[in-house]
């Protein structure tokens, strides 16, 4: 790790990142933790959190015959097609998912045992095992901003131009029962999976798993958070050196009338990392996310 002091972008960008992170519990404790994390190992958490968000863009859907085969498909025919609906268009998917996306985004005591954190207090497993993203099906947009809970979820493969769907489970597929073993939902979870999976991959080919099959960390967090975290520190502080350089500066604007005061900050649009100069309306990526 460099021992170069931060630029006031970086430091700025790492505590906009801190300040957005959802934290168990939110208090100067959890702040602190953050703030005394490198560069590159802030963004693993950013990026493992935002990851159980999904950017807004119109999506192609594949695997509605699925849903079809599915008896519970009648009854939730006008929930999914509304659902789908906003899939289609680019419509807002936020409401859709789970509330622990919104709030759990990261917890101290989920990797330096405290006897009290759940270590999977800010993951989602089957997002960071399988890739999939699970959506609520509620017709009915609640007070607090989300659709209403449904028992049953849809899960599904997404990413930047795809909505790859994969089938109709209840909320047992998140649970073990009792005894350790899988319950019959999440038995069939795993079936569909592999079916899925055999599927897609070429004669010869193997898969990691994983979301964005990158596979998952010994910390139980997504790979190709820590994949994309490394990458992105390691432009950041490449291109931050260069932004004193009013040459480079002029470069970067493109077609872009330059003002004559540029000032460039260092962002993320959903994970499209970039810079940002507001007053000049705009934005250049250098990363794009996965969704």
């Amino acid at each position: 790790m460099s021992n170069t002091p931060e630029s006031k972008r970086i430091v700025a960008f790492k505590n906009a990142l801190i300040k957005e992170i959802p934290k168990i519990p939110n208090n100067k404790e959890s702040v602190d933790a953050l703030k005394s994390l490198p560069l590159s190992s802030l963004l693993i958490h950013y990026i493992n959190w935002k990851i159980r968000l999904i950017g807004q863009r119109p999506r192609a859907i594949s695997g509605r015959s699925r849903l079809r085969k599915d008896t519970r498909y009648i009854l939730l025919k006008e929930n999914i097609k509304s659902f789908l609906t906003q899939v289609e268009i680019g419509g807002d998917l936020t409401p859709y998912l789970s509330l622990r996306a919104l709030s759990n985004g990261f917890a101290p005591g989920a990797y330096v045992y405290d006897g009290k954190t759940d270590p999977d207090e800010d993951k989602d497993h089957i997002l960071n095992i399988m890739g999939l993203h699970h959506f609520h099906l509620g017709l009915i947009r609640e007070v607090k901003g989300h659709q209403n809970r449904t028992d049953t979820v849809l899960l599904a493969f997404v990413d930047r131009e795809r909505f790859s769907i994969l089938g109709l489970f209840d909320h047992s597929v998140f649970e073990h029962l009792d005894d350790g073993t899988m319950s019959p939902e999440r038995k069939q979870l795993w079936k569909f999976y592999d079916a899925y999976q055999s599927r897609m991959l070429p004669q010869g080919g193997f898969e990691l798993g994983g979301y964005g099959s990158m596979g998952i960390t010994t910390a139980g967090t997504a790979g190709i958070a820590t994949i994309a975290a490394l990458r992105h520190a390691k432009v950041i502080r490449y291109v931050d050196e260069k932004l004193d350089d009013r040459d480079f500066v002029r470069s970067l604007y493109g077609n872009t009338p330059q003002p004559k005061n540029p000032k460039l900050d260092w962002i993320y649009r959903n994970l499209d990392l970039g810079l940002v100069d507001v007053k000049a309306s705009f934005f250049g990526h250098f990363e794009l996310g996965p969704t």
